[in-house]
């Protein structure tokens, strides 16, 4: 191996230097951004949670979990409401619009699109060593005689996945009542 002239070695440790502090750059700008975000969340929890309540899960204590209502973007129209905690999200519609599972868009595009995408996406992070088999995504949806009771939502680790989650379930609870008779 040949040997690095000084001022070669001198501009490698230059160059160390400026990696360094656009290092410590970013790692600032990551702090005002997670701020930002946390005052847009509390905002936010403010503005668009109902009122808190706690329930209690299996052999852990009580965690606090946020109720949020969902509705129609079109009217505001009552849908349901989910139910969130640290770990997981409880999607439950409300039963006078007897929304049944087999109405579209609630297989092709909810199911499929969105929740068996996102499983598939933890999966092949599991097999390439990403993540652990505890974090995987998963769900399940509670269906009797025919309409939708609700849906289990495990794992859904970040708020952007939970929001895409949300948002899906308004438009496809919207859409699906507009294909139901109402009585």
């Amino acid at each position: 191996m040949e040997s690095v002239s000084s001022e070669e070695v001198e501009k490698l440790a230059e160059l160390r230097s400026k990696i360094e502090e656009k290092l410590e750059e970013l790692r600032e700008q990551e702090q005002l951004y997670t701020d930002l975000l946390n005052v847009i969340d509390s905002i936010l929890k403010k503005e668009s949670f109902v009122k808190a309540v706690q329930m209690p899960t299996e052999g852990k204590k009580e965690e606090q979990a946020e109720v949020r209502e969902l509705r129609r973007p079109k009217d505001g129209q009552l849908l349901g409401q989910v139910i969130i905690t640290k770990d997981s999200a409880v999607i439950k519609p409300l039963p006078e619009l007897r929304l049944r599972a087999d109405v579209p868009p609630f297989r092709s595009f909810f199911i499929n699109k969105i929740l068996e995408a996102m499983k598939q996406k933890d999966k092949s992070e599991a097999e390439a060593g990403t993540l652990e088999g505890e974090e995987l995504f998963d769900y399940t949806v509670e269906i009797k005689d025919g309409e939708i009771q609700q849906i289990v939502i495990k794992n859904y680790r970040t708020q952007a996945r939970l929001n895409e989650i949300i948002h899906a379930a308004i438009w496809t609870f919207s859409r699906m009542l507009e294909k139901t008779p109402q009585s």
